[in-house]
């Protein structure tokens, strides 16, 4: 019986206390049109990092043959035409059909971002494949995710 009266007193506490909840942040996010071909490369993009310094982008270079491809410029534009520039990665030579990720950081000051509610960009990447530049833009936001406490 002590143990029934336990058990019970346990579930009920459980269920008005349910522990540390989540809390959710502003992370940027991309939001569409995330892959590009260009010559002999296949591009993909994606935030890794988000925070009050800034983005972490990667970038996923596939090449179908061998060739050099170089990112010759990275920025997160926002609508007011403010923008914040990347650090460009080495240019990366592909063999075959080969896989590299490129590293960009893109600092800039998130929480004012946020706190100015400028929760739209784009993020404007130009890959060189063979001596031939292309622009590439994609759309991001800034939206509120789960983090763990």
């Amino acid at each position: 019986m002590r143990r029934l009266v336990i058990a019970v007193l346990a579930l009920a506490l459980g269920a008005c206390f349910p522990g540390p909840r989540a809390r959710a942040y502003p992370r940027w996010v991309l939001v569409g049109g995330r892959d590009l071909r260009h010559g002999c490369a296949i591009a993909d993009a994606f935030v890794r990092k988000s925070g009050k310094e800034g983005v972490g982008v990667t970038v996923e270079l596939r090449s179908t043959r061998d060739c050099d491809v170089r990112i010759t410029r990275a920025a997160l534009i926002f609508p007011d035409d403010g923008a914040a520039a990347g650090t460009l990665p080495p240019a990366t030579p592909m063999v075959g059909r080969s896989v590299a990720y490129a590293w960009i950081p893109i600092r800039f000051d998130g929480d004012r971002a946020w706190n100015q509610h400028r929760d739209a960009a784009a993020l404007e990447l130009e890959l060189t494949v063979a001596g031939v530049a292309r622009a590439w833009k994609i759309p991001a936001a800034q939206r509120f995710t789960e983090a763990a406490p």
